[in-house]
């Protein structure tokens, strides 16, 4: 090699390491702006950065997410999108995206961005937080889809929904005897969850049926006096209704009937179902129920599908009660009272799960931003190292809070009042 090209080979590389240089020293100025809140100061040396090194995924990532911080959310999902293209699987990424999607109202989006993190992270307290964001989401969704409906209906531009729908919805208590005004919910979630095991049918879930009766500021026995079959239909997007009551009779006997109406023409389908027992069987007078009705729907079961409705969700009768109270609690907005019955539910029964995820989805403390921030951080080191774990049995444990509450079950870790993570079993070390 002649001088010259060594001159000019020489110049080059002191063109790269000085254009590493600057870049480095503009993103380590913009992480330590971002890190204090100066983030306007952030922006301005991130974006220096960025303009130097296009493609690199931690620059748009922390610039997307000081535009979050600075609310300029177009532009921070605009950095953040480019930063996911780049690097899918980061959680800090996909956090402050579905973050963004959330501010900007986009929940359809949130919500898939938080499953794809909830169903990537290590860490079981970002896994609850990000379904207990999805829950909140979701039911936003639902409230949205109410009052457009509503608003559509008032214009008559309701279209008719999916002829395999279908919305259960609470039994009425046709008894002067307030304790069965839970136990409809009750009976009515039982049948929700058995129905929604056939294949051929789409259910409406029970949230939406209590959003629609907030809206419209009707309880379940005035909804049936006002709000006729097709009305009722549309706005739940459900072709078919399934509703029926509840009525004591003597000290501890129990009838329950039910029928299928169509909400197209508002006629019975079928010649409905009415069965009485004591109220130790109610349970068992549902199932009989249910296969009454999907014989009404003209709907043949498989095999799969009848030993999938057959078990009973609880056999202590004791633990449904309380179970149907927490679900009428919920329903009103007395959260508390509705955590203490769940929890008697597991506790007469920790094999009832509907009990059981009723009460998780209540019992979970949820956390800050900036906590679930960290989390994500954390789990961007563990995912770092996921080929070394997956080799091995290792446990990962967290606490959370000044309190040592131990938010995880998954092995054992302390907490200060920010975070620490302890990995417990035999861990390999980096081969060099």
């Amino acid at each position: 090699m002649n001088s010259a090209a060594v001159r000019r080979l020489t110049v080059f590389l002191i063109v790269i390491v000085c254009v590493t240089a600057c870049t480095n020293s503009s993103y380590r100025t913009g992480r330590r702006y971002l890190k204090s809140g100066d983030y306007q100061s952030a922006i301005g040396q991130l974006d220096i950065a960025e303009q130097q090194q296009p493609d690199n995924w931690r620059i748009k990532r922390d610039l997307g997410i000081a535009y979050y911080e600075s609310a300029k959310i177009q532009q921070a999902i605009t950095k953040l999108g480019e930063a996911y293209k780049l690097k899918p699987r980061n959680g800090r990424i996909l956090l402050y995206l579905g973050l963004c999607f959330e501010r900007d109202k986009k929940f359809k989006e949130a919500i898939q961005i938080y499953s794809r993190y909830a169903g990537l992270s290590f860490l079981d307290p970002v896994k609850d937080e990000l379904r207990a964001r999805i829950r909140d989401i979701h039911l936003l969704v639902l409230q949205r889809e109410i009052k457009d409906k509503l608003a559509k209906q008032e214009r008559e531009l309701l279209q008719p929904t999916d002829q395999n729908t279908v919305a259960v919805l609470y039994f009425r208590n046709l008894s002067n005897w307030d304790e069965i005004t839970p136990l409809a919910k009750g009976i009515a979630a039982v049948m929700t969850t058995d129905l929604s095991q056939v294949e051929r049918l789409r259910l409406v879930e029970r949230e939406k049926l209590q959003v629609l009766l907030n809206e419209l500021k009707l309880s379940t026995n005035e909804f049936f006096d006002q709000v006729n079959s097709p009305r009722a239909g549309l706005l739940l997007g459900a072709a078919h209704l399934i509703s029926g009551g509840i009525e004591r009779i003597g000290d501890d006997g129990m009838q329950v009937s039910a029928g299928v109406v169509n909400t197209q023409t508002g006629s019975l389908v079928g010649d409905g179902a009415q069965v009485s027992g004591k109220l130790i069987d109610l349970l068992r007078l549902e199932k009989t129920l249910v296969f009454d009705l999907i014989l009404d729907m003209g709907i043949r079961l498989s095999n799969e599908e009848i030993e999938a409705i057959r078990p009973l969700p609880t056999q202590n009768i004791l633990a449904f009660i309380a179970f149907s109270k927490g679900l009428d609690f919920k329903d009103n907005n007395l959260l508390d009272q509705a955590r203490l019955e769940f929890a008697k539910a597991v506790k007469l029964d920790p094999s009832f799960r509907l009990a059981k995820v009723s009460l998780e989805e209540l019992s979970k403390e949820r956390l800050s931003v900036s906590t679930l921030a960290s989390l994500a951080a954390y789990d961007e080191l563990l995912e770092s190292k996921a080929g070394l774990l997956s080799a091995t049995d290792a446990k990962i444990g967290l606490r959370l809070g000044s309190q040592r509450r131990d938010v995880s079950d998954k092995g054992p870790v302390f907490l200060s009042p920010s975070a620490t993570i302890r990995i417990t079993g035999e861990i390999p070390m980096d081969q060099q």
